[in-house]
């Protein structure tokens, strides 16, 4: 007779059965439950993001619009590319801090 415990964050169950795939079965069965779904975790950080996301635009379509002509090759280009690259650092880090809510690593 096999018996295995699992549970999730303080509640324990207790399975016994005298075949033990069963009770891996079960247990894999609890915990897909609990794990949200790629859509799910995506929406949440989307729903993270977006004022920061929508700051970051605003702040560049209204540059873009104020800029005189003469410099709309010039350093605006470069502001751009660093509002481009501290959004991309945004979205790395909700996205790993998300991972660490969940208790699951990435690739390092």
């Amino acid at each position: 007779m096999v018996r295995a415990v699992y549970g999730d964050r303080g509640g324990r169950k207790y399975v016994s059965s005298p075949w033990p795939w069963e009770v891996v079965m079960a247990r894999k069965s609890v915990c897909s439950a609990a794990v949200p779904s790629r859509d799910e975790r995506v929406e949440a950080l989307m729903e993270q993001l977006r004022p920061r996301v929508e700051q970051a635009v605003r702040k560049m379509v209204e540059r873009a619009v104020d800029v005189p002509e003469a410099e709309e090759f010039g350093a605006i280009e470069y502001e751009f590319r660093e509002a481009g690259q501290a959004l991309a650092n945004d979205v790395r880090q909700a996205s790993l801090a998300s991972r660490k809510k969940r208790g699951t690593s990435g690739a390092a």
